[in-house]
């Protein structure tokens, strides 16, 4: 029996546990951040998430060293890992197991966005899609039923297909002369 059966089982007492215990909480809303800077010298962004650390670039060619994925190739990570961990919580809910698990996600980017005469042409990472690969002795019925549950809960899945508003400040701090 593969290790990913033995921790759906886990999973799911978890899952259950947190759920039960959010509907009795006091306030069941967390809010999380991440804080980006960039590197002088190379323009390397380096976003901070709790105590990690990741490291965002381009390539070579656009100025970028390569020392990290882009920030659009982490957005679609983040997708891909939000379905990956939904379908792990759903597989453990429904009781179907699962010996393996890969979620793709692939998007599309044309470097003429923004560009005079390209009115046309998307900002925005574009054409999204996934493809989940799952190995498991149920059928492909059951599989289905869990990736309906997967869309229909998954975070960034629904941040991906609704729209919602984006709010910023700006705060501007005078150099130091140095």
């Amino acid at each position: 029996m593969s290790g990913l059966r033995e921790y759906l089982k886990l999973k799911r007492q978890v899952v259950r546990r947190n759920r039960k215990a959010a509907l009795t909480a006091e306030n069941p809303v967390r809010t999380f951040s991440a804080v980006t800077t960039a590197e002088g010298r190379s323009g390397v962004r380096r976003t901070r998430i709790r105590h990690h650390q990741i490291i965002t670039d381009s390539g070579p060619d656009n100025l970028g060293y390569d020392l990290g994925p882009s920030a659009p190739e982490l957005v679609l990570a983040a997708l891909g890992a939000c379905m990956t961990h939904n379908f792990l919580i759903n597989a453990a809910l429904q009781g179907v197991p699962l010996d393996d698990i890969e979620v793709t996600v692939f998007g599309d980017y044309d470097f003429r966005a923004g560009q005079r005469g390209h009115a046309d042409v998307p900002l925005h990472p574009y054409n999204i899609r996934y493809k989940v690969t799952v190995v498991t002795d149920r059928p492909e019925q059951d599989v289905a039923a869990v990736l309906a549950a997967v869309e229909r809960e998954c975070p960034l899945y629904n941040l991906f297909v609704t729209p919602v508003e984006v709010t910023g400040d700006l705060e501007v701090r005078a150099a130091v002369a140095g």
